[in-house]
């Protein structure tokens, strides 16, 4: 057994989170070997170094990595930059230098800079969308080849590739991105709420390609788990639960009506003051996806209700509605008022 670690972190005016890699063999097999990736501390490495190609493997386990367009996230860096940051000792301990580390990680935060100007643009041209790539597939592979799984915003990134490619007409590269950032954030969290975003992502894309069924699949989970997370009454959860009702309702499933009716629930109970509700987004949102449903159903007096419910209000509908809330203020006060006589009338009896 051996393990290969790097050197402690070391503070900068950058801070970077330099990850300790402990790499422990399991065994070897006709010149294969299988390892288990894990990060922990520095613990001391036996004497005894392993061939060439096993430390290779062990050291550049992210390698595999597959960016879309060709190449791969950490190809290049398995070879060229993973070299450059490590180092074997006189006992054959493999250590990391902290100085290359951040180098890289300038360089990454550099690209990623250049990367983040072309994504701000609203109307990207062609050549910022190419730009906007670029950089993002080098931010990938550096941070990818030092960092590995360990790094939390390499999902973020992978996420915004693929927006990249999707606005670019690359489908599949789209969706390889989207796949791979649920990969880092399987490894690391399971199936945690961190993974709604690539969720949604793939879900749209796969509504747009007519995947209805994978679609399906992954809107539930996005539901599911901002439901846990938010509650079933949240505006999160009612766009969820939307993008759920909607793709069903293209699927005809059976429950496709109570889903929607559960979003008439969840917008009742969103208070008055929800971004969602004034500004009039989550109401549209409902009228075309359940109108359009009930109206493929031909259920016509359903939709005339949906239609009603969403209908705006009148400047005297809504002047009447005042009036009628102040009347019934006054009513009560007049009451008060009275309950506050009585004792005196009767003292004077």
């Amino acid at each position: 057994m051996f393990r290969i670690l790097p050197l402690a972190r070391k503070s900068t005016a950058i801070t970077y989170a330099l990850s300790l890699l402990v790499v422990s063999a399991c065994s070897v097999r006709s010149g294969g070997a299988q390892g288990l990736m894990e990060y922990g501390g520095l613990m001391a490495m036996p004497k005894n170094l392993p061939s060439a190609g096993t430390i290779n493997a062990m050291t550049s386990p992210y390698s595999k990595l597959s960016l879309p367009g060709g190449g791969s996230g950490g190809s290049s860096a398995a070879g060229s930059v993973m070299s450059a940051v490590q180092s074997i000792g006189p006992d054959g301990s493999i250590t990391i230098d902290p100085k290359k580390v951040k180098e890289i990680s300038l360089k990454a935060e550099k690209s990623y800079q250049t990367a983040l100007s072309k994504l701000k643009i609203s109307k990207p041209s062609a050549k910022d969308l190419k730009e906007a790539e670029t950089a993002l597939r080098e931010t990938i592979t550096l941070r990818n080849s030092v960092w590995g799984y360990s790094d939390p915003s390499m999902p973020i990134l992978l996420n915004q590739l693929g927006s990249v490619y999707e606005k670019q007409g690359q489908t599949a590269s789209a969706e390889a991105c989207y796949r791979n950032a649920l990969v880092y954030q399987a490894k690391k969290n399971g199936s945690s709420y961190e993974r709604v975003p690539s969720l949604q992502s793939l879900g749209r894309l796969y509504e747009k390609q007519g995947k209805l069924k994978e679609a399906v699949d992954n809107f539930n989970q996005v539901s599911q788990l901002i439901d846990r997370q938010d509650g079933e009454n949240s505006n999160k959860a009612l766009k969820a639960r939307l993008d759920l009702a909607r793709v069903s309702s293209l699927l005809d499933k059976a429950d496709t009506e109570p889903l929607f009716e559960k979003c008439l629930k969840t917008f009742a109970a969103l208070p008055e003051s929800d971004p969602g509700k004034t500004d009039g987004s989550l109401a549209k949102q409902i009228i075309e996806s359940y109108g359009g449903y009930l109206s493929k159903k031909g259920k016509t007096a359903e939709l005339s209700a949906l239609n009603e419910r969403f209908a705006p209000k009148s400047a005297e509908s809504e002047v009447t509605e005042k009036q009628a809330q102040e009347n019934k203020l006054d009513k009560k006060s007049d009451k008060d008022e009275t309950v506050k006589a009585d004792p005196e009338q009767k003292s004077e009896k």
